[in-house]
């Protein structure tokens, strides 16, 4: 399954309080493909080989949650290619959209993507990186992106938490006996 939602959203807090309060091993991944690199190197702003860097991370991540998959694990994956899509094409040329539009549709879609549905105010509440023009904007691409893209389920993750956390592990547990019995 995949968690997405804008800056502040709750993925990373919810997808630990899923390995703590579930009874399977859960394995959390981070997928995000824009995270600045930690070890202090400056990113690959060349367009190729940036591509083809992000492509293989993003498959390296994929095949390591199909691999805890495969040993029955439930595979949490904190972000998804899918972020790759959040830009307006309009805003971009056409070698920006397919470079999108590549990222995006990189890996197979997930069993199941929760989008965390969150009111611009409290996402700035938790997390005051961004003005709240630009958390509105955001949470609209999400919604959007949920919108063209069926197998996302919209969860309202303005209530607290311990709510969200149980809507959310009802999701989990539904797809996880779909899969199990197919």
């Amino acid at each position: 399954m995949a968690l997405i939602a804008p800056d502040g959203g709750g993925k990373t807090t919810l997808a630990r309080l899923l390995q703590e309060s579930t009874p399977l091993t859960v394995k959390v991944i981070y997928m995000g493909l824009y995270r600045p690199p930690s070890s202090g190197r400056t990113a690959l702003h060349v367009p190729g080989p940036g591509l083809v860097f992000r492509l293989l991370r993003a498959w390296a991540r994929y095949g390591l949650g199909r691999f805890h998959r495969a040993l029955g694990r439930i595979v949490v994956f904190d972000r998804y290619t899918y972020d790759a899509l959040l830009t307006p094409p309009e805003q971009l040329n056409a070698l920006g959209r397919g470079h999108r539009y590549l990222l995006g549709n990189a890996c197979p879609a997930p069993d199941l993507t929760i989008l965390l549905d969150v009111d611009p105010q409290i996402l700035r509440s938790r997390k005051d990186e961004h003005g709240l023009h630009d958390l509105a904007e955001q949470r609209q691409r999400f919604l959007d992106l949920a919108g063209r893209r069926p197998e996302i389920v919209v969860v309202d993750a303005s209530r607290p938490l311990e709510e969200v956390n149980r809507d959310v592990t009802a999701l989990v547990w539904s797809a996880y006996r779909g899969r199990e019995s197919s």
